[in-house]
């Protein structure tokens, strides 16, 4: 566990939470909801298959994530301000200090963080029938 990697990582996602914070409505909305279902993607498979399904879960969903970030730099995004960029950087951030965390890369105090401050924008964003729709979907 490193207190630069931890620090960091908080920093990092901290630049992206604010950036979305600036965007237009819809453009936080849609990102709410792309974090969200990622989000209970890794719920689902921990709910039915236990805590080591939910890790391989969140290896694919970072990779996943990281591509769409790619993507979206190829499509023009320029700044953390684009939505698709921000989005999956987002949900990156999120999936990756979970598994670091599991794997004792970050401190748990990481994870817990950006789950608390994805939390309060997917709350900010999405009704609670909305999230309710989103879970099941998923489950």
């Amino acid at each position: 566990m490193s207190f630069f990697a931890d620090w960091w990582w908080k920093r990092e996602f901290r630049r992206t939470i604010d950036a979305v914070d600036s965007l237009d409505a819809f453009s936080k909305q849609q990102v709410a909801k792309y974090v969200y279902d990622k989000m209970c993607l890794a719920a689902f498979r921990r709910k039915r298959e236990g805590h080591a399904a939910e890790l391989s879960a969140l290896v694919a969903i970072a990779q996943f994530a990281k591509e769409q970030r790619h993507e979206a730099l190829n499509r023009g995004a320029a700044s953390r301000h684009d939505p698709a960029w921000a989005a999956a950087s987002l949900v990156e951030s999120w999936a990756v200090s979970k598994v670091g965390a599991a794997r004792q890369k970050f401190s748990a105090t990481v994870p817990a963080m950006i789950e608390l401050e994805l939390m309060a924008l997917i709350d900010s964003q999405m009704s609670g029938i909305e999230k309710q729709e989103f879970q099941e979907k998923t489950w």
